[in-house]
């Protein structure tokens, strides 16, 4: 759950996972110095008791003191948590002017999906392509969470936040902006066949990889024996490039390996360790998961302590 100011600004994120309790283990260390907030619902989308939670810990106290007294204005769509009896309530009571938009009309008037929403796909789309590339299909929690660290930044800047104010003409007010996407625009289609390499070399029609190592060996030998002949010759060039492309796959093959392993270490560290529930919790801030790291780490610490200690008197006892 975004939600963006008109001078440019934006508050903390509120993140909710399709789980039934939170764990600590897929909230990365990163966010721990953060002020956000992560919670749980069985469906994954938000609902009443969720849009309260995010009213009363992120919106009402961080705007609070940037109103300096003033009605705060929270724009929003007509989802049923935002118009549950208690959000309403306590908007009414904490003098916050409550805004629907019109039915089917985010797309035009909403900030964050005029302005601000397609820059974060593509940061995202470009950070998960690194997954993508070498073919981790289902991300973990911690995973896209990171990734969304890392994007945000890019797509939430200054200008995008204004830009989607100015452009959904609500900031400045702006009553004849109408924007209708024209659907009948067809994105033109880009030609992926690969060029064919003809009669390189005798008893070669395609140039492939494997026999690459044959092509070069043969050409090796014409060019000791002084024997390069014109359909040789006219080959040369193409075998070359045929070997600056094995060369480029080797080196994104590399690459990607590396990419897995430095995934696959990330997934075993993260399943080796504490994981942690924070029983009776639903909403958690990223500064109540520092605590009960905190306190995890202590009594771990104190487990290696009180084990050295029995193992000392064991030894006694046997001497």
């Amino acid at each position: 759950m975004e939600c963006i100011c008109a001078n440019g600004r934006l508050i903390a994120l509120f993140i909710i996972v399709k789980r039934e309790k939170v764990i600590a283990s897929w909230i990365p260390k990163s966010t721990l110095e953060l002020n956000w907030h992560f919670a749980v619902s069985a469906k994954r989308w938000t609902n009443n008791d969720l849009g309260f939670e995010w009213l009363t810990r992120d919106f009402d106290p961080l705007t609070r003191e940037k109103a300096q007294s003033r009605t705060r204005l929270l724009i929003c769509d007509g989802h049923d948590s935002h118009i549950s009896a208690k959000f309403v309530a306590h908007c009414i009571e904490n003098d916050i002017c409550l805004f629907l938009l019109l039915p089917h009309s985010s797309h035009l008037l909403q900030p964050l999906d005029v302005g601000v929403f397609s820059s974060l796909k593509t940061a995202m789309t470009a950070d998960l392509d690194r997954l993508i590339r070498v073919g981790v299909t289902r991300l973990e929690k911690a995973e896209w969470v990171e990734s969304y660290i890392r994007a945000r930044p890019k797509a939430f800047t200054d200008r995008n936040i204004r830009a989607g104010w100015r452009h959904a003409g609500l900031v400045p007010l702006d009553r004849s902006r109408h924007s209708v996407p024209n659907l009948s625009t067809s994105t033109p289609t880009m030609n992926l066949t690969a060029p064919s390499f003809r009669d390189l070399i005798i008893n070669d029609s395609i140039l492939a990889t494997a026999s690459l190592d044959a092509i070069n060996t043969k050409l090796s030998e014409l060019a000791i024996k002084d024997a390069i002949d014109t359909p040789a010759r006219h080959a040369i060039p193409k075998v070359l490039s045929k070997n600056n492309q094995a060369l480029a796959e080797n080196v994104i093959l590399k690459r990607r390996l590396a990419e897995i392993e430095k995934i696959v270490c990330a997934r075993k560290e993260r399943k080796n360790s504490k994981r942690s529930i924070l029983k009776g919790k639903s909403v958690v801030s990223t500064l109540e998961i520092l605590e009960e790291l905190k306190k995890c780490e202590e009594r771990v610490q104190l487990k290696k302590k009180n084990g050295g200690a029995r193992k000392r008197k064991n030894q006694k006892d046997i001497v």
